[in-house]
């Protein structure tokens, strides 16, 4: 499925705009409220959303849960180990990279 994207799929452009739509505005949207997330995150997600959504719309919302999860594994190891308080920031970017490679590598067995 995945190397199809240079051969036509057309049908899979209005997907994956609605998925880039739809995940800049999640992620803006946690960004304004205070959530944590920054506006580097925002700008993320809105390249792996049609990117995701163009394999498989659902893939999109899979690929950035998947990399809030490991973002909020990463947090709470670090709060355990110490290295972290509550206030500490920390990168997103590469647990929503990792979640997107996930989802990606899962494809054929989340259709």
């Amino acid at each position: 499925m995945a190397g199809q994207i240079g051969l036509g799929r057309w049908d899979s452009l209005v997907p994956a705009a609605i998925a880039a739509v739809l995940a800049f505005g999640s992620f803006l949207a946690l960004a304004l409220i205070g959530s944590g997330m920054g506006y580097g995150d925002v700008k993320l997600a809105g390249l792996l959303g049609p990117l995701l959504g163009w394999v498989a719309w659902p893939l999109a919302l899979y690929g950035l849960a998947a990399g809030i999860v490991i973002g909020g594994l990463v947090g709470a190891a670090l709060l355990v180990t110490r290295r972290a308080a509550r206030t500490t920031e920390f990168a997103y970017g590469p647990s929503l990279i990792a979640g997107a490679l996930l989802t990606l590598a899962a494809a054929p067995l989340l259709r």
